[in-house]
């Protein structure tokens, strides 16, 4: 089934629009004037789908009468690249001819339980999440040129390359050497900070693994040190470097050091509801005049295991060896992204939003690699909930579908690009989903390289996206809106861009939602009318079910107050279901 899409162009005959594909050809409705001859008919069967740019047409748009069932999804979707901006518009519905409509409110077509029910809580990694958006900042206030310098003086010295990890020191650290290390304090990582002794417990060949010396007792064993070494070697390094690039290693030893301290257990206050459950702090790739607390290598700072709750709350050893997991992944795509960005010439750093999206990423890369499942692979949820233990779900697959259900419920107030990516779970949970739909649809089935190169830039945020996508940001959001109610419906006709390709989301987040899909889907009926806003990047969802035959029915989207919608990146989208 062909898309449709109707173009916007200026008096001059300038587009304003970029546009492809085919165009339908009819008359522009008039916001002052809409009726039955000057209005634009929705000419669709089912399965198809129209993106309408014209605000002419917006303002008078026609769903004909139909002898049967009908059911449409209309979406309001804002295509600006800026992020956080607001496009306010009115949307209303009423019958061509003011006769009886046969329109429900009820869902006539989608199941109402699809999945089983999971309890996932969707806070569980809030106190992770904003400390970590304070990292970030502090990391961003760096001067980049300070790390080139000093990674052009390690490599100058050694005579090791700058873009790839060195070889293993020979005489490195062993099993039983404490190391002298600095562990950033939350507020003024660079200036204030613990000195801390970190006895090593297991060394592999990307791994020297570490616990600083005042950690309580009953902790992890040496097998314990061993396993965690091991899951690094095995999967997190192969899959996070595979889909993102090598790491820098300005301590030249072809190693990250993995360091479980109970520093990171204080930061999180007795009786919290969330737990902080380890980061990567970019100040240790700077020169110590940049960042005295640098400990110029690779390192990850973990929480440790305190089941004697003397730092903070108790923390045994399953529950940390669980909780930090998906950490390492996710701050892995951290150190990368940052050290590559370092290390090329003219690249600054990446945007909160698509720098988060890619983290979240590695979580699902190293879930999906775990469980030996391809980058593509179409995952519901009877793929990843790893019944009883939900050990490998828990880890690296529910943190992702519960952001992504904060935005569901909310699509047209959290936009995937904001700057509040640094604070909002919502945001970041569209964002990865945005990445997630991105890279099914442009990554021409190498998604791994598709992520090498976003993380390689030089460019950032939406510019980056759109690049490596080989399209433009309108074209991506136009199909990812659609994708969010479509994913996990059967469709006849339904183009394969206006789904994704790698998730039944319909399965994976009802699972997490009591059985019920969240996505907020105002219903229209005869008569209906709101005047309301979507974001940058975000869009509101309605919904027009005809349970039997129906006359035609207008359907206006114009500016506040009645008048002709003058924002250009307005995209209204409709999908015929039936």
């Amino acid at each position: 089934m062909r898309r449709l899409r109707f173009c916007l162009f200026a008096a001059a005959g300038a587009a304003l629009a970029a546009c492809g594909g085919h165009d339908a050809t009819g008359a522009a409705g008039n916001a002052s004037a809409c009726t039955s001859t000057t209005g634009f008919t929705l000419a669709l069967a089912p399965g198809g789908v129209a993106v309408v740019n014209d605000p002419a047409k917006m303002g008078c748009m026609i769903v004909p009468a139909q002898a049967g069932a009908s059911d449409y999804v209309i979406i309001a979707g804002n295509a600006n690249v800026l992020g956080d901006v607001a496009w306010n518009y009115s949307l209303s519905a009423s019958t061509v001819a003011g006769v009886a409509a046969n329109i429900v409110a009820a869902d006539v077509r989608l199941p109402s339980v699809v999945s089983p029910s999971i309890a996932v809580s969707p806070e569980a990694l809030s106190l992770s999440e904003r400390l970590e958006a304070r990292r970030r900042a502090d990391e961003r206030a760096l001067p980049l040129s300070g790390a080139r310098a000093l990674v052009a003086s390690r490599a100058s010295a050694t005579g090791a390359s700058t873009g790839t990890r060195g070889s293993i020191t020979p005489g490195g650290p062993s099993v039983g050497d404490v190391l002298t290390l600095s562990v950033p304090d939350t507020v003024t990582p660079c200036t204030k900070f613990f000195t801390i002794g970190a006895r090593v417990q297991a060394v592999t060949e990307h791994a020297i693994i570490a616990q600083d010396t005042t950690a309580p007792t009953g902790g992890f064993t040496a097998a314990d040190f061993t396993d965690i070494a091991n899951e690094f070697d095995r999967i997190i390094y192969p899959t996070d470097t595979l889909h993102f690039g090598s790491p820098g290693d300005i301590d030249v030893n072809g190693r990250v050091i993995i360091l479980y301290t109970p520093r990171v257990n204080s930061e999180t206050p007795r009786g919290s509801t969330s737990v902080l459950g380890g980061f990567f702090f970019g100040g240790d790739l700077f020169p110590k005049a940049s960042c005295g607390q640098s400990n110029l290598a690779e390192l990850f700072y973990l929480l440790a295991p305190d089941p004697g709750a003397v730092f903070s709350d108790a923390r045994t050893t399953a529950g940390v060896r669980q909780a930090t997991r998906g950490t390492i992944a996710h701050e892995f795509q951290h150190m990368i992204n940052l050290s590559t960005r370092i290390r090329t010439v003219g690249a600054q750093n990446e945007a909160t939003w698509l720098d988060e999206a890619l983290a979240h990423f590695a979580e699902e890369f190293v879930g999906r690699a775990e469980r030996g499942y391809t980058d593509v692979r179409k995952l519901a949820i009877a793929d990843i909930a790893d019944s009883p233990a939900l050990s490998d779900f828990n880890a690296f697959f529910a943190q992702n579908l519960a952001r992504y259900k904060r935005w569901l419920q909310h699509p047209a107030d959290s936009g995937a690009t904001s700057k509040r990516a640094d604070v909002s779970l919502a945001v970041r949970g569209a964002a990865w989903s945005l990445l997630r739909y991105s890279a099914d649809q442009y990554s021409g089935g190498d998604v791994a390289s598709f992520t090498r190169r976003l993380v390689a830039g030089p460019d950032s945020g939406v510019s980056n996206l759109s690049k490596r996508a080989g399209v433009s940001f309108d074209e991506i959001v136009q199909g990812w809106l659609p994708a969010n109610f479509t994913s996990g419906l059967t469709i006849p006709g339904l183009p394969a861009r206006d789904t994704y390709a790698s998730w039944d989301m319909r399965s994976a987040v009802s699972a997490i939602s009591g059985g019920v899909y969240p996505l907020l889907v105002t219903t229209i009926t005869d008569g209906f009318t709101t005047s309301t806003k979507s974001v940058s990047a975000a869009g509101g969802y309605y919904r027009l079910t005809s349970a039997g035959a129906s006359p035609a029915m207008f359907v206006k989207v114009r500016a506040p107050g009645g008048t002709t919608v003058a924002d250009p990146n307005a995209r209204v989208i409709i999908v015929r279901l039936n």
